[in-house]
């Protein structure tokens, strides 16, 4: 492709974007799954405008997410990506995209212009307050976490023993589930997750910039600290300290920003996404080695994972 049709494309990206998201508002993959439907009988089902579903159909058949034969309509293997039904499935974040994500990176001007973080111009105010407002794209925004976190946690299986622990405590670990499948693997460990959780261990609401349950042996923290600027994460991380004894160890699960962006792309976009909608940033290993030496805690190791992130371990200083 030359130059100027690559970068086309790459500017219309907003239309591919805007057609992934109606058919997920729509739940078009979950109707199609059962057996391809015209866009009369898909028009009829939904009780939308049929003229109009109809060229967006044919839209999607243009990106990719649909085929067409015979007057019916049928999903593709990247439409089925798009069903509630299956595991890994991107309906969750396509939602969250086209609703938070889309309108937050098209003010990404801002941050370059020191206005501050795109979304909270967009929306006039933070993200945790917005989902707050819209209880939907909160459970949506975890569900969306505990699908990327179920196969995250087989790979670490795979490279840390958590059998010597009597207490995990999950930082801000949502709905728990990296706790839930460390403990399907190490049921002589009691679980604590800051955050709702299942029954399956204890849930301590309250503010993980202020306390932490203290004295457990294994600490976690799963794409918390990119969620913030230096400052916030050290008083985290500080709570995590205080809350520590001298055989605790600190687990931070995050993705490391590469020092070439061609190395690592997703990461590097994954940087911009937080700086966009959070204000945060992914980090370099040197930069969370920093972070934690401010804080009192010393790298004891540090391993990539799957899938872009990496397992950093971290103990008190004086216990290293």
């Amino acid at each position: 492709m030359e130059a100027p049709e690559s970068l086309h494309a790459l500017i219309g990206g907003h239309r591919s974007t805007a057609l992934i998201y109606v058919a997920a508002k729509l739940r078009l993959a979950d109707l199609l799954a059962r057996k391809p439907a015209s866009s009369h009988e898909l028009a009829e089902q939904l009780q939308v405008n049929g003229d109009a579903l109809h060229r967006i159909l044919r839209g999607m058949v243009a990106v990719g997410l649909l085929r067409e034969a015979n007057g019916k309509f049928a999903l593709t293997a990247i439409g089925e990506c798009l069903r509630t039904d299956v595991a890994g499935s991107l309906y969750q974040y396509a939602i969250l995209t086209g609703v938070e994500y889309a309108p937050a990176w098209a003010a990404l001007l801002c941050s370059v212009q020191s206005r501050g973080v795109p979304f909270e111009k967009i929306f006039g105010m933070n993200v945790w307050e917005h989902r707050e407002r819209n209880p939907e794209l909160g459970r949506l925004f975890q569900q969306s976490l505990a699908e990327q976190t179920r196969s995250l946690a087989r790979a670490l299986w795979r490279i840390y023993d958590f059998s010597p622990a009597a207490t995990i405590v999950d930082i801000g670990g949502g709905t728990g589930e990296l706790l839930r499948c460390i403990l399907e693997r190490n049921p002589q460990a009691q679980g604590i997750v800051t955050n709702d959780s299942p029954n399956r261990f204890r849930a301590e609401t309250g503010d993980f910039f202020q306390r932490i349950p203290a004295d457990a042996d294994i600490y976690l923290l799963k794409s918390v600290l990119h969620d913030w600027d230096d400052a916030r994460c050290c008083q985290i991380l500080q709570c995590c300290r205080e809350a520590m004894k001298q055989t605790s160890r600190l687990l931070v699960i995050e993705r490391q920003n590469p020092q070439h962006a061609a190395d690592d792309a997703a990461t590097v976009l994954m940087d911009l996404h937080m700086m966009a909608v959070q204000g945060g940033r992914e980090r370099t290993q040197a930069e969370f080695d920093k972070l934690a030496r401010s804080c009192g805690l010393v790298t004891v190791q540090a391993r990539k994972i799957d899938k872009g992130f990496w397992l950093m371990e971290f103990a008190p200083w004086s216990a290293a």
